[in-house]
């Protein structure tokens, strides 16, 4: 789940994860420009098992797009700051599946 999935393309969206093992997520963004630089984006990932829709846990995480040319300091100081606050307000839920006498 994204708060913008027009600009972003994930490949295999949902899908099975294997006992002891692990999968990367692969998320493109397909609308590079100049007025996209410092908009926060949030992706919501949840967790739920193969025959069940309600979810295990989830995790939101944030992205934003940063250019790759040099950018004076100090814009680049407040860019980091407006982060950094956001990331303190972002929020992790987890639930844990506990099975009776575990």
């Amino acid at each position: 789940l994204c708060t913008t999935p027009n600009k972003y393309a994930v490949v295999d969206a949902t899908g099975a994860v294997k006992p002891q093992c692990c999968v990367d997520i692969v998320i493109r963004h397909r609308d590079v420009r100049a007025s996209h630089y410092g908009v926060i984006d949030k992706f919501r990932l949840q967790v739920s098992e193969q025959s069940q829709r309600k979810a295990l846990g989830k995790k939101e995480i944030i992205a934003t797009l940063l250019p790759s040319a040099k950018e004076p300091p100090q814009q680049k100081e407040e860019e980091e700051k407006r982060i950094k606050e956001h990331l303190s307000e972002s929020v992790f839920f987890e639930q844990t599946l506990c099975q009776p006498g575990s």
